[in-house]
């Protein structure tokens, strides 16, 4: 028996793009039958792309359209992906309070992927200097706050701190150290640790 190829018959069928892009979701496969209209690939330019951030009600007076914002991966950590706000939702979940903030930032590479989680940072209108320390330079002595400043190589003396506003891994300080002091940072425990050894040494002496 002989195999017979109707004449004019393709066994493929080139599928031209009306914009160059990357295939992100093909609905079809070989040997599927498909109809007038129906979609076989989906295609985006990933050179630019939009992240969705969540912002809480309580923090939308200070985030503005034409914002930066600072994206970062746990895909690529140490690496910022720099952007701006294009658009700021005017919908509340009710669920969580928050509002969507639409983020666009150039994507070299394509290293961002759609469904990646990500973390941002939004420049706030009308943004402030403050005074920062590392959380670690922190500690509490009789329920105060406190830092160790350096007054000499090697020398620290204890400074009672009024704080502010928290952020991943810094403290902001209102009241206590100056700019440019140099503060312990990792060490501060160890401070905190001879410095109550030595008070109970103290006490001890005059019993």
């Amino acid at each position: 028996m002989r195999s017979f190829k109707p004449p004019g018959l393709r066994p493929l069928l080139p599928v031209r793009a009306a914009l160059a892009g990357t295939v992100i979701e093909s609905p079809v496969v070989a040997g599927d039958h498909v109809d007038l209209g129906d979609s076989l690939f989906r295609l985006a330019d990933l050179t630019t792309v939009w992240a969705s951030v969540r912002v809480f009600e309580k923090d939308l007076a200070a985030v503005k359209a034409g914002g930066e914002a600072v994206l970062r991966t746990q895909a690529y950590p140490g690496q910022d992906f720099r952007g701006r706000v294009l658009l700021v939702g005017d919908v509340v979940d009710p669920a969580n309070r928050t509002v969507e903030v639409r983020v666009e930032t150039p994507n070299p590479g394509s290293r961002l992927k759609a469904g990646m989680y990500i973390e941002a940072s939004l420049a706030a209108e009308g943004e402030r200097r403050v005074l920062v320390v590392p959380e670690s330079s922190l500690q509490e002595i009789s329920g105060q706050a406190v830092v160790f400043v350096e007054t000499a190589p090697g020398a620290f003396v204890r400074r009672a701190v009024e704080t502010g506003e928290r952020w991943p891994g810094y403290v902001e300080i209102l009241k206590g150290v100056a700019e440019n002091e140099a503060v312990a940072a990792a060490g501060s425990f160890l401070l905190k640790s001879e410095l109550l050894k030595a008070s109970l040494g103290d006490d001890h002496g005059h019993d």
